[in-house]
């Protein structure tokens, strides 16, 4: 390899050091071979990230250099070989998307999509690569008759999902991702590779949200359940005519999430006047639907739809991205445990979103019930201290048709946040409100053990 970066690196080492190193990021594409290896390869060209699938902003973000692997010991030896060469190896956060390298083009990066590779090691356990699609790993559990809790976009990978938990549907009766995981690899900063199996912390640190600069986690290996045969879903549909009609429905669904009963799931979603309860319940009586409709129909919802799917699993959630094909934020408006503590916030935002937004593209403010056995043990999360204390999750997407549009959108954007700024419990995986937080606001009492975890495999 030396000989080959010797040549090459006129070409762009101007590109690597405007970041001070290599980032390793996920890419995708192919492109001119600049060294070939038993291993992996290295190659040069314009590659655009993975997973820019719903977001057109992360679909701006290229790379110029990578060293494309398909396995842990690929990803070992590129990372050596590399920082032989005399590179530093940094590492980007590896959650939901990678808006945090919107703008930036000049870096190189470790493509690992080659990793996704599924194989069950038992009949109740399976191996996943870190590039393994959400909605894949669904498909190859349900034809078992097995499930995990999947989460909500089948584009994500599983290291993305689980980089922050990873909720799905059936986490309150499953827990979250991060409860089913039962061994995980990782390559360091310096190549080594550390496992689960060998070293329980490497586990303990997964489960917690795989942040910061650790290392690149490869492999997975979680335990299934078995699978839930019917989901039962009904949406209910509001169009408020005044704010006050909108506080009173949000209200009421609160309640509903409150005393929901455990094999149920819901979302509100709030976009200007219209209000959207989506209710999921994979019980074999119904009772969830039933709850739901004592709580809702007296409200007067404009229209109700339902949908019933029997025979199959529900571990994730396979309805069209609302907002693909467009460039759009989403963010964290914290973990809650109900309506008082925020009804100030959510009547400033409805206030907000009463005016004229002044561009191409709309706002959608949404929270989602937890609770359940994502709490209390044996299932309780392992992730976030806000999944474990809170019963809500709140979440803001806004998007935009233009991208010139971009910074009056993400300034709306920002007012909401300030409203919600009170919230000091968020969503790992998402934008964490206006100013970055420490992460004992994430951990809580786990904090001081992964910084302990973190500095043990950053020196192996």
């Amino acid at each position: 390899m030396s000989e080959i970066i010797k040549k090459s690196r006129r070409k762009f080492l101007g590109l690597m050091t405007s970041l001070g190193g290599l980032t390793l990021v996920m890419v995708f594409g192919t492109n001119a071979t600049l060294f070939k290896s038993r291993k992996y390869a290295l190659k040069k060209g314009r590659r655009r990230l993975l997973f820019g699938r719903y977001n057109l902003r992360n679909k701006n973000a290229t790379v110029g250099v990578v060293a494309e692997c398909n396995s842990t010991e690929a990803v070992s030896q590129a990372t050596r070989d590399l920082r032989k060469e005399g590179y530093d190896v940094a590492l980007r956060r590896p959650y939901h998307s990678a808006a945090a390298l919107n703008g930036v083009s000049n870096i190189a990066g470790i493509d690992i999509s080659g990793m996704n590779q599924i194989q069950w090691v038992n009949d109740t356990d399976i191996s996943v690569g870190a590039s393994v699609l959400v909605g894949e790993l669904f498909s190859q559990v349900s034809q078992q008759g097995r499930s995990v809790p999947t989460g909500d976009c089948i584009g994500l990978t599983i290291s993305q999902l689980l980089s922050s938990g990873g909720i799905g549907w059936t986490s309150r009766e499953d827990g979250l991702l991060c409860d089913k995981l039962v061994e995980a690899e990782v390559v360091n900063k310096s190549g080594e590779v550390l496992n689960s199996s060998i070293d329980p912390d490497i586990l303990t640190f997964a489960k917690g949200g795989m942040s910061e600069d650790v290392g690149i986690f490869t492999n997975f290996v979680f335990r299934t359940v078995p699978a839930h045969t019917q989901l039962r879903k009904r949406s209910y549909f509001f169009n408020s005519r005044d704010i006050k009609e909108s506080i009173d429905i949000l209200r009421k669904w609160f309640v509903l999430g409150e005393n929901l009963p455990l094999k149920s799931h819901s979302n509100c979603y709030v976009q200007f006047r219209e209000i959207e309860v989506r209710v999921q319940d994979f019980s074999n009586d119904g009772s969830g639907l039933q709850y739901a409709d004592r709580v809702l129909l007296p409200l007067q919802p404009d229209r109700v739809e339902n949908k019933i799917v029997d025979g199959r699993d529900v571990g994730g959630h396979f309805e069209d991205h609302p907002l693909e094909g467009t460039y759009f934020e989403k963010g964290s408006l914290g973990f809650v445990d109900g309506f008082r503590e925020i009804q100030d916030s959510l009547r400033g935002t409805l206030k907000l979103l009463e005016n004229p937004l002044g561009w191409d593209g709309g706002v959608r403010v949404g929270f989602r019930t937890l609770g359940g056995r994502i709490m209390n043990s044996p299932n309780g999360a392992e992730s976030s201290v806000g999944f474990r204390e809170k019963k809500f999750l709140g979440e803001v997407e806004c998007y935009w048709k233009n991208q010139a549009e971009e910074e009056v959108a993400l300034a709306f954007l920002k007012k909401i946040y300030i409203l919600f700024s009170r919230v000091k419990l968020h969503y790992a995986g998402f934008k964490r409100s206006i100013e970055e937080l420490p992460e004992s606001e994430y951990f809580g009492d786990k904090t001081a053990l992964r910084s302990q975890i973190r500095q043990k495999i950053q020196s192996n």
